[in-house]
Order: structure tokens, then C-alpha cells, then sequence
């Protein structure tokens, strides 16, 4: 496996232990930029609440990758469904048209442009839709933001920030790792996350604001990503 896909290279500036990887860009001025690369993917949400399931794996894709430090530059997104002729066609037309729209509404609400992506469709993908998702931003090397306490944190406060509380999203960890059926699609409905882009539009330029105050002013920080496990993500 490690032939197959190898994770260390001189030009990999930070290997798949955090949030995001770091490949090299290049050199600007004598100073190093990586891409920072992230992707996942949202398929049992999508499958059981197409838009929101689809937009809120495009949110989740973007703090993974701003949570290095990383400007937000691109989306991109593979998608598989099933066959649109075929006995499920309605139901799969609609998953289809509503995965993208709320693909596009995502990433038009948040102002980060979708650059590429593949369509497929097939009848293996009837009954679960593959919803992958990529994301993309640019940092100098220096600038990487860490997703852990920097050393000496002691007496640091942790900042929480946020949509407000509501009760969907609980169990969206769980929820993932099912062998889908039909009667998990409504029972599980609730663990799917209402999304609010304009909202994260918002926290991601103020996240911007803090890493330039953070830069000026020489002051360490961790910023970690609260998928799927909420608070109790590490």
C-alpha cells in the first residue's frame, strides 16, 4: 500500500495527520507555498437529505481546509448516482438536481468557486449516492496553522465558534459508517446538519482577521476543525 500510495516526499510539506495535507507549491520571493489539499465524502446524508447533505459536505470540506491557516481557494466535486432511465429514475433525478443545488448554493453563499468534477451514473449507485468532495487553499509554509495546542499553550483559553445550537447534526458520526436501508434513511434524517453558508462566510473572513492579527502580533495558536464529533472532536 505505502508503494501504491506514498505520503512523504520532499515536495509533501505535511503528510495526512491532521485536518489537511500540504503539498509544495513553489517558491514566492524565497518563501515556500503549499497547496493544502483535503477531501471526504458526504454519501448517507446526501442519499437521505440531498441538499443539506450535499452543502454541509462542502462546509465541513472548507474548515478542514481553513483550519490550517489556508486560504479557501477552490471546490471540486466527483459525484456518482444512479441510472437516470432506469426503474429508480425519479428518485434518482431528484437526488441528482438536488445534490448539485446544494452544492452550487453552498459554494456560491460562502463566494469559493467550484473549479472541476466528474458525473457518473450507474445502477449500482440506485439505493447510495456518492457525494465526494474536494477543497483547495494556498499557504506560505511559515503561516501553517497547526490542528493542536502550540507549545508553551498553558493557560490558553479555548475559543468555540460556530452556527447556533439546534437539534440536527446529533449522531452524523455514527450515521456515516451504517450500511444504508431504508429505514435508516428517515430515521436518521435528524443527524443530517442544517447548513448555513452565509453564516460560515462570516466565520471564515473572521478567521482570516484572527490568523493576521495571530501573525502580527507572533502569537501561537491550534485551530482545530469540529466535524461530525462535535466538541468531542480532539
Amino acid at each position: 500500500m505505502k508503494a501504491l500510495l506514498p505520503t512523504n516526499a520532499p515536495n509533501v510539506i505535511l503528510g495526512p495527520v491532521e485536518d489537511s495535507g500540504i503539498v509544495e507549491l513553489g517558491y514566492i520571493n524565497n518563501e515556500r507555498y503549499g497547496i493544502v489539499v483535503s477531501h471526504e465524502s458526504h454519501n448517507h446524508p446526501s442519499q437521505v437529505v440531498p441538499y443539506e447533505g450535499a452543502a454541509t459536505g462542502v462546509g465541513g470540506i472548507i474548515r478542514d481546509v481553513l483550519c490550517m491557516g489556508a486560504k479557501v481557494i477552490a471546490i471540486a466535486d466527483p459525484l456518482r448516482f444512479g441510472n437516470p432511465n432506469g426503474k429508480n429514475k425519479n428518485k434518482v433525478k431528484y437526488i441528482a438536481n438536488e445534490v448539485i443545488n446544494g452544492i452550487a448554493g453552498y459554494g456560491d453563499a460562502v463566494g469559493i468557486p467550484n473549479i472541476c468534477g466528474d458525473v457518473y451514473f450507474n445502477d449500482s449507485f440506485d439505493e447510495n449516492c456518492l457525494v465526494n468532495v474536494v477543497c483547495l487553499g494556498i499557504v506560505k509554509e511559515k503561516d501553517i496553522i497547526h490542528s493542536f495546542a502550540p507549545a508553551n499553550a498553558e493557560n490558553y483559553d479555548i475559543v468555540v465558534v460556530g452556527k447556533a445550537t439546534d437539534n440536527s447534526g446529533f449522531g452524523g458520526a455514527a450515521f456515516a459508517s451504517l450500511i444504508l436501508d431504508e429505514k435508516d434513511r428517515e430515521s436518521n434524517r435528524g443527524a443530517v446538519q442544517v447548513p448555513d453558508p452565509f453564516l460560515k462566510n462570516v466565520i471564515i473572513r473572521a478567521s482570516y482577521a484572527v490568523f493576521e492579527e495571530a501573525r502580527k502580533n507572533g502569537i501561537g495558536l491550534g485551530f482545530k476543525d469540529m466535524g461530525a464529533g462535535g466538541i468531542m472532536c480532539k
